[in-house]
């Protein structure tokens, strides 16, 4: 770990910085003793610029491994209404630190700026069941979960569609 925190990007992007000081402080000639505390002044300033500067690649490549650790396994069939809005079931598997399986209701709205699905509900089903997903009219969205034994904070609308949920907790087998 600390070999990251002193990697060579950091400090290859913070050289020019240090170099820009060291040169102005040779510009204005100063008495020795003034140029020598000043010099460990902005040494220590690059020092910690570059350390940090290496942290935030560190902590980018744990967040690309935690957001990249999920793959897509199932999806069940999507169901459109007539605007092109398509709501569909889905089934992630995702191992971080253990293996944990994420499912989830999307909605992938008709308008042009909605580039990725929205998440509409997460749950734990107790069963292999699919939800049931279907459009009452072409504003709101009815998704059936069956039984589950946990569900997420539900969205109850997304842009203009309104979303009605049918489920019923029970306890997870063991």
């Amino acid at each position: 770990m600390i070999g990251l925190l002193v990697a060579p990007l950091g400090f290859a992007i913070c050289f020019p910085f240090f170099a820009y000081m060291t040169y102005r402080l040779w510009r204005k000639r100063p008495p020795l003793a003034f140029a020598a505390l000043h010099g460990l002044k902005w040494l220590g300033v690059f020092f910690v610029l570059a350390v940090a500067l290496n942290a935030g690649v560190v902590a980018a490549r744990l967040a690309g491994i935690v957001i990249n650790s999920c793959d897509l396994i199932d999806t069940s069939a999507p169901v459109a209404n007539r605007r092109g809005d398509t709501a569909q079931g889905r089934l992630k598997a995702c191992k971080i630190l253990a293996s944990t399986e994420d499912y989830s209701v999307v909605l992938r709205s008709h308008a042009i700026w909605a580039l990725w699905p929205k998440t509409l509900i997460d749950y734990s089903p107790v069963g292999d069941d699919d939800p049931a997903l279907r459009w009452i009219d072409e504003k709101t969205l009815s998704v059936d979960l069956g039984k589950v034994s946990w569900v997420s904070p539900r969205l109850d609308k997304a842009g203009d569609i309104k979303v009605v949920y049918t489920y019923s907790i029970v306890d997870a087998p063991r």
